[in-house]
């Protein structure tokens, strides 16, 4: 998939993210394989805070402890990316 600006790229990794802890339901997405995963690819941990500070901030996250969870608002954006209902 082709990107054409970095704003879309910040959605696509967004949406990503979202879809991936709502898959962890009932559990949780723990923070700290999260940020490992973006360290593979150069992101640093202010930039890996402040992503995930900010979908907590559009309430598609929760931080529950080090897990994160997906609210009602995320899941059905997570749900939205890949065509399903919830």
């Amino acid at each position: 998939m082709k990107l054409a600006n970095s704003s879309q790229a910040i959605v696509a990794v967004a949406r990503a993210v979202v879809q991936t802890v709502a898959e962890s339901e009932p559990s949780g997405a723990p923070g700290g394989p999260m940020y490992l995963a973006f360290t593979a690819h150069g992101i640093t941990l202010e930039a890996f805070q402040n992503l995930m500070d900010g979908l907590c901030r559009a309430e598609l996250l929760r931080r529950d402890g080090d897990c994160y969870r997906a609210t009602s608002r995320g899941r059905l954006f997570a749900a939205s990316v890949k065509g399903t209902e919830v």
